[in-house]
C-alpha cells in the first residue's frame, strides 16, 4: 500500500496550515479586541462569542446539506469563506464599529456564512477509508500554524497594535482561497463516482435492471437515510459528548485571556505564548492518529480528553499573580483535550455517516461541538463569569465535564465495551453487505477501473 498520493496530502496539509494561520489572528485575539480595543465587558463578551456558534447552529449544518445536495463542497467553501472573511475585515473598520450592536451584526454576518467540516470532509474523502486514520497528520497542520502564529501574533498585538491581526488575517486568507480555487478538485472522489453514475444513466441506451435501478437509488440523497444514521441512541449520546466537550474548551477560549490579563496581571504577549505551548501534545497525537485510533479506540481517547480537561481548568483556579507562569504546564492538556477528542468525533463521523451525507455529517459534528457547545460555553460563562467569577466558573466547568466523564465509564462498564466501539463494530458487519452489492454493480456496469483501484469503499 502506497498511500494517498504525496501532491494531494501536499495540498491539503497547506489548506489546513493557511486556515490555521488565518484563524489564529481572530481566535482567542477576537477577546483581546473585545477586551482592550472595544472594553466591553464580561457578559457582552460572552454574548458575542456565544452569538456565533448559536447562529451557525443552522448554517453550518445548511452549508454541508446544499454541498451534499448539490455535490458542489468546493464552491459551497469558496463561498462561504470568502463571505465570512469579508464580514471578519470590516471589524477593522472603525466608522462602523462605533457601538455594540454595530460589532454583534458583523459577528453574525460572519456566523452565517460558517462552513467548518467542508473541509474536513473533502481531506477525508480524499484520504478514503483505506487511509482515513491519516487525517490527524494533515490537520495537524492547522496546530503548527495555530501555536506558532499566537507566538507570533502574541507580539505584534503588544508592539504595534491590534490592526495587524486583520493584516495578517486578509493575508493568509487570501492565500487560502487562491489555492483551494486553483488546486482543489472540481468533484471529490464520492461526488465524481455519483455525477459519473448518474451520467452514464442518462446516455446508456440499454435498460438497466430493477436491481441496478434500486442501487443506484439508494446512492442519491435520502433525508430518511441521514435521518436513521443520526436518530441512534450511541450517535447521540457521541454528539451530546461532543457538545459537553466544546462548550468546555469553548469556556476557555472565550474568558482565558481575559482571566489571565484582568485577574493575573499577565501580558498579551505571555497570552499569545500560552497558546503556542497547547500544541506541544497537540502536534505528536495529531501526527500519529492512526496509531491511537488503532491501540485506544474511540471511547479511551474520549475519556482522555476529559480528563485532561478537568485537571487543566482545576489547575487555573490555584494561580495567583505571582505564579501566573505556570499556565504553560496546565495549556499543554489543551493539546490533549482537542487532538483526542477530535480525531476519535472526525473519524466516528466518517464512519456513521451514509456516504450520501458525508459532508454534512460533519457540518453536524462541527455542528454540535463548535455551535451548540460552543455557544452555551460562551453565553453561560461570561453570565457565571460577572456574577461568580472565574474561579468559580472554571471549577463548575471540571464538574460539568467530570459527571459526562462518570457517565461514559458507567456506559462502558455496563454494555462490557465503550459505546462508541461498540456500535461501530455492528455497523462495520452491516456495511458488508452493502460493500458486496456496490462492487457487484460497478462490474456489471462496466465499470472496472473503480473497482480494481478499491475506490468503491473509499467512498
Amino acid at each position: 500500500d502506497e498511500g494517498p498520493p504525496f501532491l494531494g496530502m501536499v495540498l491539503y496539509c497547506s489548506l489546513f496550515f493557511f486556515h490555521g494561520m488565518s484563524g489564529v489572528t481572530w481566535g482567542r485575539f477576537g477577546i483581546v479586541y473585545y477586551n482592550e480595543v472595544k472594553h466591553f465587558s464580561a457578559e457582552q463578551i460572552g454574548l458575542l462569542q456565544g452569538l456565533m456558534p448559536l447562529m451557525s447552529l443552522v448554517s453550518q449544518p445548511a452549508w454541508g446539506y446544499i454541498a451534499d445536495l448539490f455535490q458542489s463542497k468546493k464552491r459551497v467553501y469558496i463561498f462561504c469563506t470568502s463571505l465570512s472573511s469579508m464580514f471578519l475585515l470590516a471589524l477593522a473598520w472603525k466608522r462602523i464599529t462605533r457601538t455594540f450592536l454595530q460589532v454583534l451584526g458583523l459577528v453574525a454576518g460572519i456566523a452565517v456564512f460558517q462552513s467548518s467540516g467542508v473541509l474536513d470532509s473533502h481531506a477525508l474523502d480524499f484520504l478514503g477509508v483505506k487511509h482515513r486514520g491519516l487525517y490527524g497528520q494533515i490537520r495537524m497542520w492547522a496546530s503548527v500554524s495555530w501555536g506558532v502564529g499566537c507566538i507570533f501574533m502574541g507580539y505584534l498585538t503588544d508592539n504595534y497594535g491590534f490592526e495587524w491581526n486583520f493584516v495578517v488575517f486578509g493575508v493568509t486568507m487570501g492565500c487560502m482561497l487562491f489555492v483551494s480555487a486553483i488546486f482543489l478538485p472540481k468533484r471529490t472522489n464520492e461526488e465524481q463516482a455519483r455525477y459519473d453514475s448518474d451520467q452514464r444513466r442518462l446516455t446508456s441506451s440499454s435498460i438497466v435492471s430493477q436491481a441496478d435501478d434500486s442501487f443506484i437509488a439508494r446512492r442519491r440523497q435520502k433525508p430518511e437515510v441521514l435521518r436513521a444514521a443520526l436518530c441512534r441512541l450511541p450517535v447521540i449520546f457521541w454528539l451530546l459528548e461532543g457538545i459537553c466537550i466544546g462548550a468546555a474548551v469553548k469556556l476557555v477560549d472565550s474568558f482565558l485571556f481575559v482571566y489571565l490579563q484582568n485577574d493575573l496581571e499577565a501580558s498579551t504577549t505571555l497570552c499569545g505564548w500560552t497558546v503556542g505551548v497547547t500544541v506541544l501534545f497537540e502536534l505528536p497525537l495529531f501526527s500519529m492518529s492512526n496509531l491511537f485510533l488503532n491501540r485506544l479506540g474511540h471511547d479511551a481517547l474520549f475519556l482522555i480528553a476529559m480528563t485532561a480537561y478537568c485537571i487543566r481548568v482545576l489547575g487555573y483556579t490555584w494561580l495567583t499573580p505571582n505564579t501566573v507562569h505556570f499556565i504553560f504546564a496546565l495549556e499543554s492538556l489543551h493539546g490533549v483535550t482537542i487532538a483526542s477528542a477530535w480525531i476519535a468525533s472526525v473519524d466516528f463521523a466518517a464512519r456513521v455517516a451514509p456516504p450520501q451525507w458525508s459532508t454534512t455529517v460533519q457540518t453536524i459534528l462541527s455542528t454540535a461541538v463548535w455551535s451548540v457547545g460552543g455557544g452555551l460555553g460562551s453565553v453561560t460563562g461570561g453570565w457565571f463569569m460577572q456574577n461568580y467569577g472565574a474561579i468559580a466558573m472554571y471549577r463548575g466547568a471540571a464538574i460539568i465535564v467530570g459527571a459526562m466523564m462518570g457517565l461514559h465509564v458507567v456506559l462502558w462498564g455496563m454494555l462490557r465495551a465503550g459505546p462508541h466501539s461498540r456500535y461501530l463494530k455492528k455497523l462495520q458487519d452491516a456495511h458488508l453487505e452493502v460493500e458486496v452489492e456496490e462492487a457487484s454493480f460497478l462490474a456489471q456496469s462496466g465499470d472496472s477501473d473503480r473497482l480494481e483501484t478499491g475506490e468503491t469503499t473509499d467512498e
